[in-house]
C-alpha cells in the first residue's frame, strides 16, 4: 500500500525533525553513531534508487512484469524489496533459481539439486548423487547451493541438504559371474 501525498509530507517532516535533533542527543558517541547510521541508510537507498532508474531507463520496452523481475534480480534492490515485503517473486521460485545457478558451474548438466520444500526459514534441498565422485564434489556443491540460496533468498536462515543414495547397479558383478562360477565348481567350465 502506498501513502497518499499528505501522509508522505507528514513522514518527510517527521524524518527531518528527527534528523535535525540528532545533535541534541546527550552523548557524543550516540550522536555520531546515529548520524552515521542515518547517512549510511540514505546512501543505501540512494544506490537502490539509482539502480532502479538504470533498469527502467535501460529497458523502456519492458512490460511491468519484466521490469519487476529485473528489479528483483538486482541483489540490493531485491533485498530492499524483501525488507518492505514487496518482492514480486515467491521464495520457492528464488530458491529454485539459486539451485540452478549453483549446479551450473559444477558441470552437472541436467542433474540439478531439487527443492523439496521451504518451511519457515529452512529450505530442504535434495542433492543429486555423485556417481564416482569424491566427497569434495559433494562439499563443493553443498557450499555452492547454500551460498546461492542465501544470496537470492536472504529470508532463508538454513539450507538442509539431503543426499541421494548412490545408484545401485542393475546387475552386480557377482550376479554376472555367478553362472560361470557354478559351472567351474561343477567341473563344466
Amino acid at each position: 500500500m502506498t501513502w497518499d501525498d499528505d501522509r508522505t509530507r507528514e513522514h518527510v517532516s517527521r524524518v527531518e525533525t528527527l534528523l535535525s535533533t540528532l545533535d541534541q542527543l546527550p552523548h557524543e558517541a550516540a550522536r555520531t553513531r546515529a548520524a552515521e547510521t542515518a547517512e549510511a541508510l540514505v546512501d543505501l537507498y540512494g544506490e537502490c534508487l539509482a539502480r532502479i532508474m538504470e533498469r527502467i531507463t535501460g529497458h523502456p520496452e519492458s512490460t511491468a512484469a519484466e521490469l519487476a523481475d529485473r528489479l528483483a534480480d538486482d541483489e540490493l534492490v531485491g533485498h530492499l524489496l524483501l525488507v518492505h515485503d514487496l518482492h514480486p517473486q515467491p521464495v520457492d521460485q528464488r530458491v529454485r533459481r539459486a539451485l540452478a545457478e549453483a549446479a551450473a558451474p559444477q558441470g552437472r548438466g541436467g542433474e540439478a539439486p531439487e527443492l523439496l520444500g521451504v518451511d519457515g526459514g529452512t529450505a530442504r534441498v535434495r542433492l543429486p548423487g555423485t556417481q564416482g565422485g569424491c566427497g569434495s564434489t559433494r562439499a563443493a556443491l553443498t557450499a555452492a547451493v547454500e551460498a546461492a540460496v542465501l544470496r537470492l533468498a536472504p529470508e532463508i536462515d538454513r539450507v538442509e541438504t539431503v543426499q541421494d543414495a548412490a545408484p545401485q547397479p542393475l546387475i552386480t558383478v557377482d550376479a554376472l559371474f555367478s553362472g560361470v562360477r557354478r559351472a567351474e565348481v561343477a567341473g563344466t567350465g
